[in-house]
């Protein structure tokens, strides 16, 4: 994770179980997540303002829990209540989290091979 911890990877088994066994469902869910990762970035990266960050955080964090990533999830969301706390604007936050997009790129790719 952008913070050193441990993160759980994009799994369509993990995801399969959390459908109750929908494979093709699965499937369709890594592949919008795979869409919606470059905006997501876009978004962190375009963020100027506490709230915008905020906002993109949490939007990539639903993200996530869709996908049943929660401890990566929790870890956008701490940082989401920190963006949302915050006078000044930190763009660095939206760096870090950047950082993580090119590996959840490639794990879902992964899976949908």
């Amino acid at each position: 994770m952008a913070n050193g911890g441990m993160r759980e990877a994009v799994s369509l088994a993990r995801l399969t179980a959390l459908l109750e066994g929908d494979v093709e469902g699965s499937r369709e869910v890594l592949r919008l997540f795979l869409e919606e990762l470059p905006r997501v970035g876009e978004a962190l990266r375009e963020a100027n303002s506490p709230k915008e960050l905020a906002r993109a955080l949490h939007r990539f964090r639903g993200s996530l829990l869709s996908l049943g990533l929660r401890s990566t999830a929790d870890y956008l969301g701490t940082l989401e209540a920190n963006a949302q706390a915050a006078k000044v604007f930190d763009a660095t936050i939206a760096e870090s989290v950047c950082t993580l997009i090119p590996d959840l790129v490639e794990e879902t790719k992964r899976e949908l091979v």
